[in-house]
Formats: C-alpha cells, sequence, structure tokens
C-alpha cells in the first residue's frame, strides 16, 4: 500500500452544494482505538488469576501484535464490502437479508480469533462487545472543526457516504460529534460502495446533480467510482488508508481526475480538513478573508 504525499497537485475549482464524508479512516482513526481496545481486553485476560488459560493460547496471546490483527480485521471488511457491492439489493436479500457491517465484523473477528488460536481467551460475552469497539472511534483532529466551518463558512451540506449500516452510523455520528446533516449508508441507500447506487442515491436524496456534490475520501478507488458517477472528487490522505500501490497512486495524479488533493503535508498540525476549509474557502465569495 502506498503513503501517497504531495503539496503540488494542480486542483480544479469546484464550487460543490454538499460534500459526502467517507467515515471509516476519511474521518475517523479507526487502527488507534480499536488496536487499543482488543489489547487491553487481551491483557485482562492474561492478568486475571483464576482465569485458566492453555499454555498455547497464553502464547499466542503475548505475541500477539493487535494491530496487525485490527489491520487484518479491516481487510476482511473491505473484502466483504467488495463482495456486496456487486450485488443488487435484490440478490443481498434473497441470500439472508441485507448483510450489515455490524454482522460482519462479528463472524469475522470469529474466525480471526479462532485463526491466531487466541479464541479461547474470551468468552462468548466478550466477543460480542469487542466487536462493537468498531463503534468506539474517534475523529482525526482537524476533522470536527473542519467539517463546521465548511457547512458555517463555506455553505455546505455535510453528510455521511458510508458502508456502516444505520445503527453503527448513528451511534458514531453520536459519540464522535461529527457535524452531520444527513447520515447515507449502505443500508438505507440498499447498496454498497463503490456500487454505483450508493453514490447516485445519496445525490439522489439531497435533491442535486452528480456534479453539485463532492465525495471527500482517504481512499482513491472510493473517489475513482464517485468520479465514473459524475460526482466532484476531494482527496484527503490520512496515514495508512491509502490501499493503491504507489504505481497507481502516481497514475491517478498523473491523470489528474482527483479535483482536489489535500496532501499530509498540505496545512501542517492545521492540515486535513482545515487545510480542505482554506481552499474551498479561499475561492467562496466572502469568506476567503477569514480563512488567511
Amino acid at each position: 500500500m502506498a503513503s501517497p504525499s504531495q503539496s503540488h497537485y494542480k486542483d480544479r475549482i469546484i464550487h460543490p452544494r454538499a460534500l459526502l464524508f467517507d467515515i471509516l479512516g476519511t474521518c475517523l482513526d479507526w487502527r488507534g482505538p480499536v488496536s487499543a481496545f482488543m489489547s487491553r481486553q487481551a491483557h485482562v485476560k492474561l492478568v486475571t488469576p483464576e482465569l485458566e488459560v492453555h499454555p498455547s493460547v497464553r502464547r499466542a496471546a503475548e505475541n500477539m501484535s493487535w494491530a496487525a490483527f485490527v489491520d487484518e480485521w479491516r481487510q476482511s471488511y473491505y473484502g466483504f464490502c467488495s463482495s456486496c457491492s456487486s450485488k443488487t439489493i435484490e440478490q443481498l436479500e434473497e441470500e439472508s437479508g441485507f448483510p450489515t457491517v455490524t454482522q460482519h465484523m462479528l463472524t469475522s473477528l470469529e474466525t480471526l480469533l479462532v485463526k491466531h488460536n487466541v479464541r479461547a481467551l474470551f468468552n462468548d460475552h466478550d466477543v460480542p462487545i469487542m466487536a462493537r469497539s468498531w463503534r468506539m472511534l474517534v475523529p482525526w483532529p482537524d476533522a470536527v472543526t473542519g467539517m463546521l466551518k465548511l457547512h458555517d463558512e463555506c455553505g455546505m451540506e455535510i453528510a455521511s457516504l458510508s458502508n456502516a449500516d444505520e445503527s453503527m452510523m448513528k451511534e458514531l455520528a453520536i459519540n464522535t460529534g461529527l457535524p452531520l446533516q444527513h447520515l447515507f449508508t449502505a443500508e438505507s441507500l440498499g447498496a454498497y460502495k463503490p456500487n454505483p447506487a450508493a453514490y447516485l442515491g445519496a445525490v439522489e436524496t439531497l435533491g442535486l446533480k452528480a456534479e453539485e456534490v463532492a465525495l471527500v475520501a482517504a481512499h482513491l478507488a472510493d473517489l475513482e467510482a464517485a468520479n465514473k458517477c459524475g460526482l466532484k472528487t476531494i482527496y484527503v490522505e490520512r496515514g495508512g488508508e491509502e490501499q493503491w500501490e504507489a504505481k497507481k497512486v502516481q497514475k491517478a495524479k498523473d491523470e489528474g481526475w482527483v479535483d482536489i488533493w489535500v496532501s499530509s503535508e498540505d496545512g501542517g498540525e492545521r492540515g486535513g480538513f482545515l487545510e480542505l476549509w482554506r481552499r474551498m474557502a479561499a475561492i467562496t465569495p466572502g469568506v476567503a478573508a477569514k480563512a488567511a
């Protein structure tokens, strides 16, 4: 996976009326909170005197990199979303009802715990609680303030466009304080990104045209799909989030189909969504002076 970083991309001037934000990784840090939670859960079990732990399970848990475990867990999420995105809502519902991220994260956690020989460390009550750690994410430092400024000062509608299910997205919005006016999820739209129905369904619900809406994401595959649907595209780099290899990232830069590219180097500590706000404010009448 690439760790793209550049400060000299030639942005296009765009005037979207609404911004759709990818949530996991783009607005919220998942790796830190989920890894820390899993590590704490394992530590508590290992130091509980009355809990008998088989030596092989203890060794596996003590040698576990929970950060690597969570990365593998997240990769299963990508595979799940990719599989679901290739099917119609009728096909999904015919199989076993509309599948949700919450369901997947639980079943995939069970699989991974067995794979890494640590399932016996946890009881049947522990595992669902651990799966819910994906509802305990925290915003990137620039996320809430940047989104508020984009709405309040640039006049843009702010919405989520996430593959999370309804209950997960609502809980994340409440817990993190993300200033979302609309919550669009795979469950509410009946389609998983990168299925075009997800992007166009959100646009239609907003009552706008595709070219009046921009997707903000830290994943070029997500943005490429949105671009093919006619949406504007805003790439905000987040460490460790890009799934494309360096050559493919460079190809995207050379082709120039991303409308705004916010590098991880841009804006320093006030980068990310704050840097995006500064750029949007600079071309928004009456707002430029505030962003200077």
